[in-house]
């Protein structure tokens, strides 16, 4: 198979979870690659991609526990891989967070950003569109 024969159709055709928990984990890797480790061993890439998962989920566990012993606010996850989570992963999560800590996060703290990468701006954004809307006044 050559470079120019692997589209991102391809890469959808064959998983596109494990194509993205892959692409996490191997940052430089070219699509060519990926798709050979994909069709070559599904099951022994499928066994590495869940340590890699796993993985994950503890590292945004230990960041969300920091975050949540200093701002004890919701927490809304986005971003690339914010999709892929499914509701284990999320209690997992929690699981993680409240692990040894006396600031006990619960499950309607946790939501999962529903506009991809563009969550925080919107986020960020709505002070200033709340003020306008209910004000009269830009900046």
């Amino acid at each position: 198979m050559k470079e120019k024969g692997v589209t991102t159709i391809t890469l959808k055709k064959i998983n596109r979870e494990k194509v993205y928990q892959y692409i996490y984990r191997e940052k430089q890797t070219s699509k060519l690659q990926i798709v050979q480790d994909l069709q070559m061993g599904l099951s022994t890439v499928s066994q590495n991609l869940n340590a890699i998962w796993q993985d994950y989920l503890k590292h945004l566990a230990f960041a969300m526990r920091n975050l949540n012993m200093i701002i004890d606010s919701p927490i809304i996850i986005s971003g690339y891989l914010a999709p892929y989570l499914v509701p284990e992963d999320l209690n997992m999560l929690l699981h993680l967070i409240n692990e040894n800590n006396p600031f006990t996060l619960t499950a309607d703290q946790l939501l999962v950003g529903t506009h991809g990468q563009y969550t925080p701006a919107i986020g960020a954004a709505l002070h200033y569109i709340n003020r306008f809307v209910h004000e009269g006044t830009a900046l």
